[in-house]
């Protein structure tokens, strides 16, 4: 593949070693990917659409959700997991977050918790974070998930059972909405039309 690459583009042989994602970043973005990473001089296009996106909307973006400090780590983090749980648990799925103080005192999910955790900080280091980056995790996260469901299941007021009906309520209500979810939709704003193929 990368010598059909080298003959029919004339490219060196370091270049077509590349994958395509990151020869794209290293001719056409002047931002980083990474928090720590430093950005560039704004590459001069002769085509207006790649200006605008590239020196516009892209270099916009990264101004806004870089890290600077404490606070807009915080502020990232908190998106990053705002998106997570809009993409993966919202809305009926995000009852049994009720029973996260039972689950953190849980050992057995300690191993699932660490591989959360570990996902969630490799994803961190992306300024660009959408929710499918995080599949890896996914599994996990619904190991966590239904462990949340077990121990709503055994929640009680006074002396009445009420965590049988709403664990059985959540199961029900996340069969019966899963075709109406728009899963495309997205915290961020969209990018504006000028990027978007005309239809």
């Amino acid at each position: 593949m990368e010598l059909s690459s080298v003959i029919t583009t004339g490219a060196s042989l370091a270049s077509a070693a590349l994958f395509p994602e990151a020869l794209n970043e290293r001719v056409y973005a002047s931002t980083p990917d990474f928090v720590w990473g430093k950005a560039r001089a704004p590459v001069q296009y002769s085509n207006p659409a790649f200006d605008a996106f590239y020196n516009g909307w892209e270099r916009d973006y990264w101004m806004k959700h870089r890290i600077q400090d404490a606070r807009t780590a915080l502020a990232q983090a908190g998106l990053m997991v705002a998106k997570f749980v809009h993409f993966f648990l919202w809305p009926e799925l995000c009852v049994p977050l009720l029973a996260l103080p039972w689950l953190l005192r849980d050992r057995r999910v300690r191993f699932l918790g660490i591989q959360v955790a570990f996902c969630f900080f490799g994803s961190f280091s992306l300024l660009w974070f959408l929710p499918h980056y995080a599949s890896p995790a996914t599994g996990t996260a619904f190991g966590l998930l239904t462990q949340l469901l077990r121990h709503l299941r055994r929640s009680q007021v006074g002396t009445r059972q009420v965590g049988v009906g709403l664990s059985r309520a959540i199961v029900i209500m996340a069969l019966a909405l899963a075709p109406f979810h728009q899963r495309d939709a997205t915290i961020d704003p969209p990018a504006p039309d000028t990027y978007r193929k005309q239809s």
